[in-house]
Parts: C-alpha cells; structure tokens; sequence
C-alpha cells in the first residue's frame, strides 16, 4: 500500500480523488494487513517519518495506521480531537513529543507495558543516535 504512493503524480492523483478514510475503505483488506503485522509496520512507518517529510496522503494513512496500531495495543494516545493534526507528519511530531515526555515520568518497563509503541519509537531513537 504505502510503495505504490513513491510515485508523485500518483500521489496527488489520490489525493485528489480520495480522501484518507476513503483510500482506507477502499483497500481495506491492505489496511487489516498492516494491522496485523504491527511492530512491524510501526518500525517502518517510524522510520518514514524520522526521515520527514510526511505530509502527502501516504504519510495520514501511515498515521492513522500507527494511531490503529498503538490503540489496539491499549496505548492511551494523547491527541486534540478538536484540532487533529493536518499531515501524517504532525501527527507523527506530536506522537514523539509525547512519547519523550512519558520516558520523563516512567521506568523502561512501565514504558513498554502501558506505552508499548511509544517505547518502540524511543528504541529506535536511541538506535538511530548511537549509528551516529
């Protein structure tokens, strides 16, 4: 799903004629896959979004696959349903900001029982900084 979106023109013919939830219903079965590899899909789209630059309709289907992702895991997620976030990007930045807030309060194992994605995104922080 996020492979066939490389492809620019592609990318904004779908925007143009799908929005995020619509794209989702139509490929749904793609969609319940990358559910179902969770930790997976979070270390890839993770990765994606460390790199930046998410801000097209591949980025907002990332998100919201992560955001699926992280609240089937019983992840509590911090967001303003108010004022969502406008790219898969933001809501990436925010993820992260919140992420390294939680690490402030909790232990490693608190971390990766109650904020179990949270805490796969601060291991690959941490992995991407010591590569360095």
């Amino acid at each position: 799903m996020f492979n066939e979106f490389k492809d620019k023109q592609k990318i904004l013919d779908a925007f143009e004629n799908y929005g995020v939830k619509d794209y989702i219903v139509s490929n749904e079965d793609t969609y319940k896959e990358l559910i179902h590899y969770g930790k997976y899909t979070l270390w890839y789209c993770f990765g994606e979004f460390l790199e930046g630059g998410q801000t097209d309709l591949r980025g907002h289907i990332m998100a919201s696959v992560c955001e699926d992702i992280s609240l089937g895991w019983g992840e509590a997620l911090l967001t303003d349903s108010e004022n969502p976030a406008a790219t898969g990007q933001d809501w990436f930045d925010i993820f992260r900001s919140n992420a390294e807030e939680l690490q402030k309060q909790y232990s490693e194992e608190e971390m990766n029982e109650l904020y179990p994605a949270s805490w796969l995104l601060l291991q690959m922080i941490q992995l991407q900084v010591l590569s360095k």
